[in-house]
């Protein structure tokens, strides 16, 4: 109290910054437009509602929902692995030598 004036936290400047965040900007994004939402193109407080609305979502999803969603991250990290590694003239012939079975559990 300053003044004898309440005054807010900047709770929306944190969130702003939480959100645009390069680990959490792609998933808001992703799920704003499978939402049919374009952020970019959305109003400030259509998007404050957004991003209010995703963080709740995000909060009380399910543990399996978030293992799941987890799971499929790593598998798109090996996948990028791999990829990565084609593009190495080194592990080329690393590759062509693993059974196809096995490249993505590297």
């Amino acid at each position: 109290m300053a003044g004898r004036r309440v005054h807010r936290p900047p709770y929306w400047r944190v969130i702003f910054t939480h959100v645009v965040s390069p680990l959490i900007w792609p998933r808001f994004d992703g799920w704003a437009l499978s939402h049919g939402y374009d952020v970019l193109e959305a109003r400030a407080s259509r998007c404050t509602n957004l991003i209010e609305y995703y963080l709740e979502e995000s909060a009380t999803e399910t543990k399996e929902i978030h293992d799941a969603r987890n799971q499929h991250r790593a598998q798109l990290l090996r996948v990028a692995k791999v990829v990565n590694d084609m593009e190495d003239p080194d592990k080329i012939e690393q590759l062509a030598n693993t059974p196809p079975h096995l490249l993505m559990r590297r």
